[in-house]
């Protein structure tokens, strides 16, 4: 018996000048579903570390003043300050991170972003660079579908 194959549909996309990819399938159903609730876990820590870095500032808002006694001299920021606004983002940063490699394959974040804990600029631009693949990828998949129409195949 000669056996079968089956195109999965698995695209690589190039992501490094390293020669490093990584792969989307859309025959995958979960896939599309699983990219967008990604995305809208991005923009949700980003409003969440927003929020919890002006609380930050707010709890040291009597700190943070220029020699003349005003607000807002970035050179005289409390040390415990800048810390927990870091440490925020830092740690928002490797939730993503844990996100991406879990959708793309361990190691993805590495390969696309280099040994960084990305900020939220990064993945967003990584996801606005993936977009046109995605929809490449979902029309070649509509089109594919379509030759099994009924109207094509008969099944009117």
């Amino acid at each position: 018996m000669a056996g079968i194959r089956v195109n999965t549909g698995v695209k690589r996309i190039d992501v490094n000048d390293n020669g490093d990819y990584i792969t989307i399938n859309l025959n995958d159903n979960t896939f599309l579903d699983r990219f967008f609730l990604m995305y809208e876990n991005l923009v949700k820590m980003a409003d969440e570390s927003s929020a919890k870095e002006s609380a930050v500032r707010e709890k040291y808002k009597d700190y943070v003043g220029n020699k003349n006694g005003g607000s807002g001299d970035v050179e005289r920021l409390p040390d415990g300050m800048i810390r927990d606004v870091l440490s925020l983002y830092k740690d928002a940063g490797k939730t993503m991170m844990g996100e991406v490699d879990g959708l793309f394959g361990e190691g993805t974040c590495k390969k696309v972003f280099g040994d960084i804990t990305p900020s939220f600029e990064l993945y967003l631009e990584f996801f606005e660079q993936l977009t046109p693949y995605l929809q490449e990828f979902a029309k070649e998949k509509s089109r594919r579908i379509s030759k099994y129409s009924a109207a094509r195949t008969g099944n009117v």
